[in-house]
């Protein structure tokens, strides 16, 4: 016949959305067609992956196989059972079938990228398939890599076959009392202990081991929580894990209704949208499994995550607005906070994003990049920053000044006499020449010791950078101190990376209130005495006489007036080492007791002198002293 010799490459010219069939139409059975290697010009004979998406992947550090495996099944779709002798296989005719790919070539890849592997075992899956899978991955996988194993995925979504499925199965085995979805939990739970003894056997027979992971619904921890409860369940589980997807907050785009009104939007009204649910939804939907995962003793992390700009896919308007938000640098911007966040709240752990590639249409944007021969785009760029800095900075943060405690201006001291204070402290990330680091400060943490005790659980605040990455950042974290004894607090930082500063202590103090009877003040001109159970001492010293003053002195690291705001009240001004400040109003529209005003701090103890003198406000010229709040020198 016509066309090449033997061995010989012919080329074929695509256009970008066809689909290619290649049909025998006779062969020679003596000599048949064999050794079909389609592949791109200029790609190695020998090459298993094409070197442009290698290359698109190389900064991750671990892959979720979950549809190479094919582990979804939509509700109204057939989910065939797994079997060791059914599995695809290398020599299999393709790769990319309903039927998945081989483990073989995801443990390829893995150790190619020398990245983690994350396989996920469907619910159809048999003991000799998981027992299968499990002694390949052993066998195959790179020593020094880790894999992860996971029953199935997003069992509780009721659009996939899984769903209905182990709910069936939950049911026939008397699970949930009744209530249905805590029976798919249970049934969820007792399946990934099995799954994963499995898995161990296989792994244990090798000297090796693997990472057990269970997976919920980030929206409702209630999941996990029932999940973890089943038998075994929290034994066979080293991880927890949620997909905590950026989407429109109350919203339901899949409505062809509310889809409708959501095209309306312009791009700044979308990405506000965005904005709210990183803050109404993402970050408390992760602070809550943080916490089900430290009562657990386990780690959180994420099995998907990204954007979840999906909907009404026959809204042309929805979907030219969707696909253009990911399209946009605005989207970079949320997905680098959206990451940040994700890596401060979490403390660094494995943040998974769904997917590595694929086309923006109407059911949805989900791939980093759209064509994996051409990396780059918003979301692809935040993705690799934030990889590179968690793998390139390997510099720790420092605090550049702090710790400084002082009294919460405002804040109501309490009635037992419990200060409300800040510790303020601030911190720069800067490489070793000096320049900005590749991540930035993240978070300042905060602990203290009482009365010479041990330290304490540190407190964490996250921070946001000025002028950028590197930038120095301040912070002033919230704490409550009795005011007795002695107590010294120390701070350090914590930059995106995970890198952690030293502690840097601060000196030790004595809080104390000076009420108005108090020796160690000193009063001028004319002051009463009003009395009231609200106060601390049962009566403040009350002066309407403009120049009337209360005097403290000593060595001193804080100071502050504790007053009454309400109607009527006036102002004072403080006069510190001699040098007026600006007048403080004590007027407020309710009556409020034993509120700090007029507050002043230094880091360490030194000779102050801090006088308060009544202005005399026309009409409202009366200021009440309850007490005065100061830090001494130990």
């Amino acid at each position: 016949g016509s066309g090449p010799a033997p061995g010989t490459p012919a080329t074929i010219s695509l256009d970008g959305t066809s689909t290619v069939v290649l049909d025998i139409l006779a062969t020679n059975p003596a000599d048949p067609l064999r050794a079909i290697d389609v592949r791109v010009p200029g790609e190695s004979p020998t090459a298993v992956f094409r070197t442009a998406y290698v290359e698109s992947l190389g900064f991750y550090r671990a892959l979720r196989f979950m549809d190479w495996t094919r582990t979804n099944n939509a509700a109204w779709e057939e989910a065939p059972a797994r079997s060791c002798a059914t599995r695809v296989t290398p020599g299999y005719y393709s790769q990319g079938t309903s039927a998945g790919a081989s483990v073989e070539r995801m443990v390829g890849l893995a150790n190619l990228l020398h990245a983690d592997p994350w396989f996920t075992i469907p619910h159809t899956a048999t003991a000799d398939w998981t027992t299968c899978i499990a002694g390949v991955v052993a066998d195959l996988l790179a020593a020094d890599l880790t894999p992860r194993f996971e029953l199935s995925n997003e069992t509780w979504n009721p659009t996939f076959r899984a769903f209905g499925d182990l709910t069936a199965d939950a049911e026939a085995h008397n699970l949930g009392g009744g209530d249905s979805y805590l029976g798919l939990q249970l049934e969820h739970g007792a399946r990934h202990a099995a799954a994963m003894a499995l898995v161990d056997a296989e792994f244990a027979k090798r000297g090796r081991t693997a990472r057990h992971v269970l997976a919920g619904q980030a929206a409702n921890a209630w999941v996990l929580e029932q999940r973890l409860s089943a038998p075994g369940a929290a034994d066979a589980t080293d991880e927890l894990a949620i997909a905590p997807y950026l989407g429109v907050p109350n919203a339901n785009p899949f409505d062809p209704a509310e889809a409708a009104s959501l095209a309306g939007l312009t791009p700044p009204e979308l990405f506000a949208r965005l904005d709210e649910a990183q803050t109404a939804e993402v970050e408390p939907w992760i602070a809550a499994h943080v916490d089900l995962a430290a009562s657990a003793g386990k780690t959180l992390v994420a099995y998907e995550g990204g954007q979840h700009l999906a909907g009404d896919s026959g809204n042309d308007a929805l979907t030219a607005l969707f696909t253009g938000a990911n399209r946009d640098a605005a989207m970079g911007d949320r997905y680098a906070t959206y990451l940040a966040r994700w890596q401060e709240l979490t403390g660094n752990a494995l943040f998974m994003h769904f997917t590595d590639a694929g086309p923006y249409t109407q059911w949805g944007s989900w791939g980093a990049v759209e064509d994996p021969s051409a990396p780059g785009g918003p979301k692809w760029e935040a993705l690799a920053a934030f990889a590179g800095a968690s793998v390139a900075d390997a510099t720790a943060p420092v605090v550049t000044s702090g710790p400084v405690l002082a009294f919460r201006a405002g804040a109501a001291v309490g009635p037992s006499g419990v200060l409300p204070m800040t510790v303020r402290v601030s911190a720069a990330d800067v490489s070793a020449d000096g320049e900005p680091s590749p991540s930035g400060v993240a978070s300042v943490q905060v602990s203290r010791r009482v009365n010479g005790g041990a330290w304490s659980a540190p407190v964490t605040v996250s921070v946001a950078p000025v002028g950028g990455a590197g930038g120095a950042v301040s912070a002033a974290v919230p704490v409550s101190v009795a005011a007795a004894g002695i107590i010294a607090v120390r701070v350090r930082a914590r930059d995106v990376a995970g890198n952690t500063s030293a502690w840097v202590e601060g000196p030790v103090l004595r809080p104390r209130l000076l009420g108005e009877r108090s020796t160690a003040l000193r009063w001028g001109g004319t002051w009463g005495r009003a009395a009231s159970t609200a106060y601390l001492g049962g009566a403040v010293a009350t002066s309407g006489a403009r120049g009337a003053w209360v005097q403290v002195s000593g060595r001193l690291a804080a100071v502050a007036l504790v007053t009454v705001r309400g109607p009527g009240r006036g102002a004072v001004r403080p006069i510190v080492d001699g040098v007026a400040g600006a007048a403080m109003d004590t007027r407020a529209a309710a009556w409020s007791p034993r509120r700090l005003v007029a507050t002043r701090a230094w880091r360490d103890p030194a000779t102050h002198t801090i006088r308060l003198v009544v202005l005399g406000t026309s009409g409202r010229p009366r200021v009440d002293v309850d007490a005065l709040a100061v830090l001494l020198a130990a």
